[in-house]
């Protein structure tokens, strides 16, 4: 062992593991069975989840299908849960909000925008309309619309600024044939910049 390290250690190298094609069916079941035991413990009651798949209206057929062939297509019960493929098919339930809550805002996120939050919640879950349900959640969060709010107005506020120093903010309407204007605001590229910052499109 001794002989083999101090071969090894002459190289500068780093370890990493390839994801190959040969295990596919194998990290299938690992991920299932993870995300299991990480819904097991997160969800209250997660452990009589599954008796519920026979009255959801969205998965009821599906689940009866599976129940009597064992699939159909890509979803599978597994462990008495239903799958479409890796990903745990959620009911129509409030988790289904606390999944989009948690994977857009949790402690470790940082309020991503719609297709990212899509993405990380269709990498571990499915129900249909899916996106749907996620770039609602995301266009109804208070925290990204205070945030968009605060950008618009500092970028907007910025942009006057810019427009003093170079002389286009006047009062006057920026083009060929300027008019005077009485309310505090120039036009610029089709919109109207007022001095607190706001732009309007007009």
């Amino acid at each position: 062992m001794g002989a083999g390290s101090l071969f090894w250690e002459q190289f500068n190298f780093v370890l990493r593991c390839k994801a190959g094609h040969l295990n596919k069916v194998v990290d299938a079941l690992s991920r299932r069975a993870e995300t299991l035991v990480t819904m097991g413990t997160d969800v209250v009651g997660f452990d009589h989840f599954y008796s519920l798949y026979e009255e959801d209206d969205d998965l009821q057929d599906v689940w009866k299908q599976c129940s009597t062939t064992g699939s159909h297509g890509d979803m599978i019960i597994e462990d008495k849960y239903l799958f479409f493929g890796n990903k745990l098919c959620i009911l129509r339930s409030s988790l289904r909000e606390q999944l989009i809550r948690e994977l857009h805002g949790g402690l470790l996120r940082g309020h991503l925008e719609g297709d990212k939050t899509v993405a990380l919640v269709k990498e571990r879950f499915y129900w249909p309309q899916l996106k749907r349900d996620v770039r609602r959640f995301v266009q109804k969060c208070y925290i990204c619309q205070t945030a968009r709010a605060i950008l618009k107005t500092l970028v907007c506020t910025l942009f006057y600024q810019f427009l003093r120093v170079r002389g286009h903010f006047n009062g006057f309407r920026i083009g060929s044939s300027p008019k005077p204007t009485r309310y505090g605001f120039c036009f610029y590229g089709g919109r109207q910049v007022y001095k607190d910052g706001t732009l309007h499109s007009l």
